[in-house]
C-alpha cells in the first residue's frame, strides 16, 4: 500500500509518495489548490494510479504546539479530501518543514524562482519522512 504526503496550501499542494517495499519518501509533484474540483480530480487520479491507502497531511502548528488558523484551514481541506476520496487521512506535525525545504534548496544553489516551485513538494517529502519514521516502515 502506498502512502501519500501532502503539504496543503491555499495556492499549491506539494505531493510526495512512499511505496512498498522500501517506503522511502520521494517528491512526486506540485498541484494547484484551486479550483478545488480540479485539485481533487488530479489527486484522485494519483491515488488510483499509485494504489494509495493512506494520506499524510502536514499540520502547521505554532512553535508551542497550538493550532492556529492555518491548521484549521488544513483540517477543513483534509475533511473534504476524506469525503471525496474515502481514504484514511492522518496528520503529521509539519513545524519548520517549509523552512527546512527552503534551506535545503538554497544549499543546492537553486534560484528564488526555482525554490518557489520546488519548496512545497520538498516540504511534502519531509512531512512524509517524519511520519514514516514515527510509525515505522510498515506504514
Amino acid at each position: 500500500m502506498s502512502v501519500l504526503g501532502l503539504d496543503l496550501g491555499e495556492k499549491r499542494v506539494g505531493v510526495a509518495i512512499a511505496e512498498p517495499p522500501g517506503y522511502v519518501a520521494v517528491p512526486l509533484t506540485t498541484l494547484e489548490a484551486t479550483p478545488w474540483g480540479n485539485f481533487v480530480n488530479e489527486l484522485s487520479a494519483i491515488v488510483a494510479e499509485r494504489g494509495v491507502k493512506t494520506i499524510v497531511v502536514g499540520l502547521p502548528l505554532h512553535d508551542d504546539g497550538r493550532e492556529g488558523e492555518a491548521a484549521r484551514m488544513v483540517r477543513r481541506m483534509a475533511e473534504k479530501i476524506v469525503l471525496r476520496l474515502k481514504l484514511r487521512v492522518v496528520f503529521q506535525d509539519e513545524r519548520h518543514t517549509t523552512g527546512e525545504a527552503e534551506r535545503t534548496l538554497i544549499a543546492t544553489g537553486k534560484r528564488s524562482r526555482e525554490r518557489k516551485t520546488k519548496r512545497d513538494v520538498l516540504a511534502a517529502v519531509f512531512i512524509l519522512e517524519t511520519y514514516l519514521r514515527r510509525v515505522g516502515e510498515g506504514a
